[in-house]
């Protein structure tokens, strides 16, 4: 069975938070407060939203972006959280007409499968190092031309 974690994206101060607790609403079935803490600011309680992007945050209101852990590990043994960019090196199907090192996000497709890019995250997570998040390290997802 996985292990169900989360860990929160602070967009005012741009770090990510361990989570503390989170409070449902019972009769809408959706998250209400979700409590993290970090050095900057304490403890704080605040708004938090599923999925999203940073930029559309705006004042205290909605403040945290949360991502589910994926019950799966990097070869390394790190955990890969929803966000996560991981590099794919060493994979023994690329080549120079079907490249399939590189950095990838992760994230749900509509059938909720985990991918890394178009690749299956649980077929790939042998050849998957995590080196960072779309919130912190934008720049690892860029192309090089």
């Amino acid at each position: 069975m996985r292990e169900l974690k989360f860990r929160l994206y602070d967009s005012k101060n741009e770090i990510m938070v361990p989570v503390h607790s989170m409070e449902w609403d019972k009769i809408s079935d959706q998250l209400n407060y979700v409590r993290g803490y970090n050095l900057k600011d304490s403890d704080y309680w605040g708004t938090a939203v599923y999925g999203g992007s940073p930029k559309k945050l705006t004042g205290e209101s909605i403040r945290y972006l949360i991502m589910q852990y994926t019950g799966l590990k990097d070869k390394n043994g790190k955990e890969i959280f929803e966000g996560d960019i991981v590099k794919i090196s060493e994979h023994p199907f690329d080549s120079s007409t079907f490249g399939v090192n590189g950095n990838y996000e992760i994230w749900y497709n509509e059938y909720m499968e985990l991918c890394c890019g178009n690749w299956l995250l649980f077929r790939m997570k042998h050849y998957a190092e995590v080196i960072g998040n779309k919130y912190e390290n934008p720049h690892l997802l860029k192309v090089k031309a």
